[in-house]
């Protein structure tokens, strides 16, 4: 029987192994379905990357191909070309006994929970266990009983389904996905059928559980907010096309591709403040300033202000978290005094300065 177990964190992997390690790897990966008797590409030739421990989130519309990729990983779809490399091993090269192997090692948590109705909870978490032939009944019982304490569902052990929130429900897909100890967790649209108040919980038990035991998660989702709380990466899916990819600060905070801008825009919901117009009008130069970590809660504004003699009207902008780190984007109005002056004061002071038009 194996246990849930704490892992190496990614840096340490690393520093052993003489270099970053791979755990999933897309070599020139496309998807395509036959459909009227014609090809339907799914998605088009891509290469990904996704680091051992990560937390990596690929963001897309409906039919963009997120769902196709994920479902890659652990076989449930084969690639019409290209390779699926996860620890090195070629997915689609498996037979049945070895795929069924490594999916041991690759839990997934679904969107509209996938439990048994007429199962228990208890018996929900239990049967990948029991169907895997993982321990005998004592010591299933025991995991069980460990992985519902640690999704804070202890109590709920012999309730069923119909009984449960959607938070709880998604609470047992989680203990259900952590049951035979994966080293990869795959998370299909987890909070899409969840209010607000528990998509934050459900995020914060997942982000918990990344950080506790050292997995990989690797999240699709159409929300940016998703994206911004809980992962490290992102890929940017369009129409089956890789269109971004990158760290999320500055895929957020500085979208190139238009599909990533919309969804920026949409998770910012930005409006001109009343009167920005006029400060607009007035002003000498219009910009976009970033500034992250702890220089988002330092006096820099003030400062350069008093210095340069240029006032600063706000037309708008945001100060917020990127999972653990503080940012602050601001669009900005300069007038009067030494414009130029005040540029390179907030470009010294360590922001990113962007002209608007």
């Amino acid at each position: 029987m194996r246990f849930l177990r704490r892992r190496p964190c990614p840096a340490k992997v690393a520093a052993i192994h003489h270099g970053p390690p791979r755990l999933i790897h897309f070599e020139n990966v496309r998807k395509s379905y036959r459909v009227d008797g014609r090809e339907v590409a799914a998605l088009h030739p891509l290469d990904l990357r996704i680091e051992t421990g990560e937390v990596f989130g690929i963001i897309g519309r409906s039919g963009a191909g997120k769902s196709t990729l994920l479902r890659l990983i652990n076989g449930l779809e084969r690639p019409s070309g290209g390779r699926v490399m996860v620890d090195g091993v070629d997915i689609a090269a498996l037979d049945g006994a070895g795929l069924r192997g490594k999916r041991r090692d690759i839990g997934m948590i679904f969107q509209h929970f996938n439990l048994l109705a007429a199962k228990t909870v208890a018996q929900n978490v239990a049967f990948p266990l029991r169907l895997a032939g993982d321990g005998n009944r004592a010591t299933i019982e025991r995991r069980v009983a460990e992985l519902l304490e640690r999704v804070g569902l202890g109590a709920y052990a012999n309730h069923y389904p119909a009984q449960l929130s959607g938070g709880q429900k998604q609470r047992v897909g989680i203990a259900r996905a952590l049951a035979c100890a994966p080293s990869i967790l795959l998370c299909d649209e987890a909070t899409s059928a969840l209010d607000p108040e528990t998509t934050a919980s459900v995020l914060r038990l997942i982000a918990g559980i990344h950080r506790e035991f050292g997995l990989t998660v690797v999240l699709i989702t159409h929300e940016m907010d998703v994206i911004r709380r809980i992962c490290d990466r992102v890929a940017v899916l369009d129409a089956g096309q890789l269109v971004e990819m990158g760290e999320v600060a500055d895929v957020f905070l500085h979208p190139r591709h238009a599909t990533t801008q919309r969804f920026v825009q949409e998770y910012e919901h930005e409006e001109t403040p009343a009167g920005a117009a006029g400060s607009a009008a007035s002003a000498t130069r219009r910009i976009r300033v970033t500034l992250r970590g702890e220089s988002v809660h330092a006096p820099v504004l003030a400062r350069i202000a008093r210095d340069t003699r240029v006032d600063f009207g706000l037309l708008g902008g945001r100060v917020d978290r990127i999972k653990d780190t503080a940012y602050a984007q601001l669009t900005l109005a300069l007038s009067g005094g030494d414009v130029e002056a005040a540029l390179r004061g907030l470009r010294e002071a360590g922001a990113v300065v962007e002209e608007v038009a």
